[in-house]
């Protein structure tokens, strides 16, 4: 209980914008979707739903622009509150990517995943942990898509532990013998606070399908490890740098006619970015991320330099987020505002 009194009191307090957004976890070179494993964000709910019990009260609505975004280019947002023990949550829309597997519905021009719904409770005071049910259908003229999943999380000052299940996601095209079949599919994570500021962590993933097209199966499987360590830097009470270090393997086989081909993919970004509160109303915030795959593995790849950059005011318990620039570190009229999200705490 104190330590949820202590985070209400940091967020009523001017220039402090700790908890945010989509936009915030791109600005600091972290994931959209999931979060961050070593920074604190609303949007870590979504890898450990045990974060429902230890961020609560507050409204949230995000929206892009679908020029620079087209993969996530769907608004989203919710609700969540504390009543007594408890915390209970209401979101809409958030499709996270390896869960949903959109891209491999683009072959056959199968229904995506989109729009779904997600429902959170948490609770517990020095142990915390959540609970997430997530559920869409999205019927066009041209088929349908069915999808359902859970979300299960336990966290405490110094580890967390979670997981989240894909149980069904399957595509059907009307008037045609073509499907999209979707495996159980998972995920299980830990992460460790080594020192103050300091968090290690692993994570594991695995996830296929079956696609019919035209009577011809096609079967992926896919298993992906990510590992890591973060820090956080109190520079002063106005400023903070990050620095991160992840590594990631990902193997898939595709079976298609009898025959089985293996992709291989991996590596390594080194990450390091900036907070600092210019004033009572405004945040800025920044980063570079270098990947070194081609450096150690010899890999073949190009624009592997990411600079990130956004801003948040702050109005008391509304705060507005925004990117400036990302990607390749252009600034235009695209990038500008390209990830927005507003927040208010109750």
């Amino acid at each position: 209980m104190k330590k949820v009194l202590i985070t209400s009191a940091a967020l009523m307090m001017a220039g402090q914008s700790a908890y945010a957004t989509k936009a915030r976890m791109q600005g600091l070179g972290q994931s959209q979707e999931i979060g961050s494993f070593y920074l604190q964000d609303t949007r870590n709910i979504f890898r450990n739903a045990a974060y429902a019990a230890e961020l609560s009260d507050y409204v949230i609505a995000e929206w892009n622009d679908a020029a620079v975004n087209s993969s996530t280019s769907d608004g989203e947002g919710g609700i969540f509150q504390r009543n007594g023990n408890l915390s209970y949550g209401l979101y809409f829309g958030a499709d996270i990517a390896e869960r949903t597997q959109n891209s491999g519905k683009s072959t056959g021009s199968f229904t995506n995943t989109d729009d779904l719904i997600d429902l959170f409770v948490g609770g517990g005071d020095e142990m915390k942990w959540g609970a997430r049910l997530n559920y869409g259908k999205n019927k066009p003229l041209s088929g349908v898509n069915t999808f359902y999943g859970v979300g299960l999380g336990v966290m405490t000052d110094k580890w967390e532990a979670y997981t989240n299940l894909s149980i069904s996601n399957e595509s059907e095209k009307n008037a045609s013998t073509d499907k999209f079949e979707g495996e159980l599919s998972y995920e299980v994570g830990f992460t460790y606070n080594i020192m103050e500021g300091t968090t290690a962590w692993v994570e594991y993933s695995s996830f296929g399908y079956d696609r019919t097209v035209s009577n011809a199966i096609t079967t992926v499987e896919n298993m992906r490890v990510n590992a890591g360590v973060g820090k956080e830097y109190k520079i002063s009470k106005t400023s903070r740098v990050i620095t991160d270090v992840s590594y990631f393997y990902n193997d898939q086989d595709s079976t298609a006619s009898g025959t089985t081909t293996n992709t291989t993919t991996r590596g390594l970004d080194v990450n390091i970015g900036f907070e600092a509160d210019a004033n009572s109303w405004l945040t800025w915030r920044g980063s570079v991320k270098q990947d070194l795959t081609a450096e150690l593995f010899g890999v073949i790849e190009t624009a592997n330099t990411n600079i990130n950059g956004g801003a948040t005011l702050n109005f008391g318990k509304l705060m507005v987020d925004g990117t400036i620039g990302f990607g390749s570190g252009k600034v235009g009229t695209n990038d500008f505002l390209g990830q927005v999200g507003v927040h208010y705490w109750f």
